[in-house]
């Protein structure tokens, strides 16, 4: 061990308790409630283009009656079985999804996000995340109109439509995305971890900071406004044009 930093401790001492384990701390649980933020109907907007464009002139006939609230309600459905699935939720409503969750056509970059969500522990502050998810029944869509929007997502896989089938079933999320805060526009976090899961957290707003580690949010990663600009260029080199 260097002793540079504590010459005046006795050696024989400091060997003493070497190799010591730590006792861990007990784990608090903080739920993080994620509220769709504008970025969201903006992701909408890019995701609707981009169905047009991928269809052409010959295909407009499939996408003509999905609207760009459609697309909206289509993530937001998806993000809310995902937190249902994380938090193992069950009820009649939440199990007519069952087969959508496994089969349904969900957007690369959207996909990125539901990686996010799940399950997070800091060993280190002993703080357990977990996702909850609050939405109005309207902007649901049905597991019948799921599939409808889905198949056709699918069906534009081969002109560039980039897609994954159903959503990630590990309950565990990203403690670099779970642990940030989207408050007032601003994203902060605790921790310093990559600048990506600033961009993501930006998707999702509270009302306030978290009641655990707020008072420590000392990086300011973002604001909203400034990834706006990101989103259209991000679903053309990871999930759309090639």
């Amino acid at each position: 061990m260097n002793l540079n930093f504590h010459t005046a401790l006795n050696p024989k001492l400091v060997q003493e308790f070497e190799g010591r384990s730590l006792v861990p701390k007990s784990t608090i649980t903080e739920e993080v409630l994620l509220e769709p933020s504008s970025l969201v109907a903006s992701l909408s907007k890019v995701l609707h283009n981009e169905l047009y464009r991928t269809a052409g002139d010959a295909g407009t006939h499939l996408v003509d009656d999905i609207s760009e609230d459609d697309v909206r309600k289509y993530i937001t459905t998806v993000i809310w079985m995902r937190v249902n699935h994380v938090r193992g939720a069950r009820n009649k409503v939440v199990d007519s999804y069952s087969v959508a969750k496994r089969k349904t056509a969900v957007p690369v970059l959207v996909y990125q996000l539901l990686i996010g969500i799940g399950e997070a522990i800091d060993f280190d502050y002993g703080i357990k995340f977990v996702p909850a998810f609050n939405v109005a029944g309207e902007d649901l869509l049905s597991a019948e109109e799921l599939r409808r929007i889905s198949d056709v997502m699918f069906l534009l896989q081969n002109q560039g439509f980039k897609v994954v089938a159903g959503i990630n079933m590990d309950i565990s999320g990203e403690l670099g995305f779970m642990a940030m805060s989207h408050v007032d526009s601003v994203v902060t976090s605790y921790r310093r971890d990559h600048p990506v899961y600033g961009f993501l957290a930006a998707f999702f707003r509270q009302e306030q900071l978290n009641s655990i580690t707020g008072t420590m949010n000392r990086v300011v990663y973002g604001y909203e406004s400034d990834y706006e600009y990101n989103i259209a260029k991000l679903v053309s080199v990871i999930g759309g044009s090639d």
